[in-house]
């Protein structure tokens, strides 16, 4: 981590990457196949330091943007985080559907997952295979022991990525 010029190795404690990482890694997925899908920028999934959230600090997600895109679209995108869980793991994650059903108040005006469940649902189902591969890339990645460099996204967060678009573009 970039530190007054000066490189700063920084630890993920093992219980956040078991309780928290791992079993979040079809529903970032699901964000990027279906941002991907809707024609987003995408950067890859990541993992960076934060203050103001309780998760000890970090977060895990999907980088992803548009220029522009509907609001229709960019809450399918937020819902297809759930759908991955419904999918991948047979039930949505309250928990890890918090922040997505905050942004879909904040874009929609209503705290729903409905009616963009049910569309991102279908919408992922169309891509089990390529939802596979990633995962299992991605997992391959958290657990690897390699070093990985921070970078600064435009909102300013420093984020290591553990897969980035490259990666993802090998994907068949």
């Amino acid at each position: 981590m970039p530190r007054n010029g000066w490189e700063q190795e920084v630890f993920v404690p093992a219980d956040f990457v078991l309780s928290v990482i791992l079993p979040a890694v079809e529903h970032e997925i699901g964000h990027i196949v279906a941002a991907a899908h809707f024609g987003a920028m995408i950067l890859g999934i990541g993992l960076g330091p934060i203050s103001e959230r309780s998760t000890d600090g970090w977060f895990f997600q999907a980088i992803y943007g548009w220029e522009a895109a509907p609001v229709e679209t960019k809450c399918i995108v937020l819902a297809a985080g759930p759908a991955a869980d419904l999918l991948y793991r047979g039930r949505v994650d309250d928990r890890g559907a918090s922040g997505d059903l905050n942004d879909i108040e904040a874009l929609s005006g209503v705290r729903s997952l409905e009616p963009y469940l049910n569309r991102a649902t279908e919408l992922l189902s169309g891509y089990r295979n390529e939802i596979v591969w990633v995962a299992e890339r991605l997992r391959a990645a958290l657990t690897d022991g390699e070093w990985r460099s921070m970078i600064r996204l435009p909102n300013g967060r420093l984020v290591a990525l553990f897969i980035d678009e490259a990666k993802l573009r090998e994907c068949p």
